[in-house]
């Protein structure tokens, strides 16, 4: 038990999951059913669940998946990606503007996420070639789209802020029909449990870590440490 507890007390999560806790004890004294959650329906008629961790959990969604992307280029170049939130926007202006000059329907929605994925990606390769090829430091090379991408969102909707108003956008940032959890928070963990496949059962996923933790026997043992940086 000591050499569990010494073990655990030299981990990097110590600080993390120490200032959850006082966050979950606050949490706590101010609401005791802070946990609590609910079955109700909603603006639709639909029975969903409702309670804070829901609301917390769904709130959060976007940025925990931005964060698990943020963990593979972490795992990879030991850096840090500081144009996530540029590119989410770039990816999300390009969506609403694909959606604003058709008429909404299923197969159009499709069509703008890819067309947002594929600008996500342009991004990603952009910041990718800067860090694998030109061997420039993360943060420094994430510097570029951090400063532009905003702006450049802002351009690509002619300088205003869209909406875009769809029945059939409601399940995808709401709830599905039949399902009480949120969309979102479906969506989180569908990733989540891809990229723990990705990074504990595959070989990407050992490359990707072994690129990180030492890049010089990586290279050694035959693996090609850019284009792990830039996948």
């Amino acid at each position: 038990m000591a050499k569990i507890f010494k073990k655990f007390a030299k981990s990097q999560l110590v600080i993390p999951l120490f200032a959850l806790f006082l966050i979950v004890v606050f949490n706590l004294i101010r609401d005791v059913g802070f946990f609590s959650i609910n079955i109700t329906k909603n603006n639709l008629g639909n029975t969903v669940l409702s309670g804070n961790i829901i609301s917390i959990l769904n709130g959060a969604s976007a940025v925990a998946i931005l964060a698990i992307g943020m963990t593979l280029v972490t795992a990879s170049s030991g850096g840090q990606d500081i144009s996530v939130g540029a590119t989410a926007a770039i990816a999300g202006s390009v969506f609403v503007s694909v959606l604003r000059a058709n008429q909404i329907t299923m197969p159009i929605i499709l069509f703008a996420f890819l067309a947002s994925c594929f600008a996500a990606i342009l991004c990603c390769l952009f910041n990718g070639t800067l860090v694998a090829a030109f061997k420039i430091q993360p943060m420094i090379a994430t510097l570029i789209l951090f400063s532009a991408g905003r702006s450049i969102a802002y351009w690509i909707n002619g300088g205003a802020t869209p909406t875009v108003d769809s029945p059939l956008l409601v399940s995808i940032g709401g709830f599905i029909p039949g399902i009480p959890i949120p969309t979102p928070i479906i969506i989180m963990v569908v990733f989540l449990v891809l990229i723990s496949i990705v990074l504990r059962l595959t070989n990407l996923g050992l490359y990707t870590q072994v690129v990180g933790i030492n890049e010089r026997p990586a290279h050694l043992n035959g693996i090609n440490a850019a284009w792990i940086k830039l996948l």
